[in-house]
């Protein structure tokens, strides 16, 4: 599985929390391209990720993209505190996994760092209260964007609290069994197909 996003977006605090839990405030965590191993149980099934942090940073397109042809899900991230990184999942990086990913991986599109929007409850009466509002991307901007590109599921997550850090890759390997399963269901037709053509009294369509 492979993370993408905006620089600053906290994939790696992700994949850090995934792997050894909770994260400090002020704890540093690993720099960009790193690779990560992680088992986790999903629906009974023991799994093993193999998880490729990259980085969003330009100058470093050419080397992130070497990620995609092999992946098996993509996790596209976005800071729900930065509207900027949330409009660049559809103009920068759905575009660019369309362009170089395999067309079946799955996408699992995530809002990081929930703990950081406050409340509404939080937000103090004033003059301040809209532009507060419309710094943060709310759930359902988040649940509206994954529906119209057609993702394979969307989660809001905190690297800090753990809050939904399982649940993302859970998701994402729900997609990936499902498709393994669709294409064994699709190979088995293919093949009955194949030997019906050959039977008298049927034609291969």
């Amino acid at each position: 599985m492979v993370t993408v996003g905006d620089s600053q977006t906290g994939k790696t605090s992700l994949l850090c929390a995934l792997k050894d839990g909770k994260l400090s405030p002020d704890k540093e965590v690993p720099g960009v391209f790193q690779t990560f191993s992680h088992k986790l149980k999903v629906d009974g099934h023991k799994v093993e990720l193999g998880l490729w942090d990259t980085s969003g940073e330009a100058k470093y397109d050419g080397l992130r993209r070497l990620a995609y042809p092999t992946c098996h899900a993509f996790i596209v991230c976005y800071s729900v505190n930065s509207r900027e990184s949330f409009e660049n999942v559809s103009k920068v990086w759905l575009p660019e996994l369309q362009r170089y990913g395999p067309p079946s991986a799955p996408i699992v599109i995530v809002g990081t760092k929930q703990d950081s929007r406050p409340r509404a409850s939080l937000i103090p009466n004033g003059s301040s209260d809209g532009l507060t509002q419309q710094k943060f991307v709310n759930y359902e901007e988040g649940m509206c964007l994954a529906d119209e590109s057609r993702a394979n599921a969307f989660v809001e997550c905190s690297a800090l609290s753990e809050n939904g850090v399982n649940g993302v890759f859970a998701e994402a390997v729900k997609a990936v069994l499902k498709n393994i399963k669709d294409e064994k269901h699709n190979s088995r037709r293919r093949s009955s197909g194949g030997i019906r053509g050959l039977l008298p009294g049927h034609s291969a369509k």
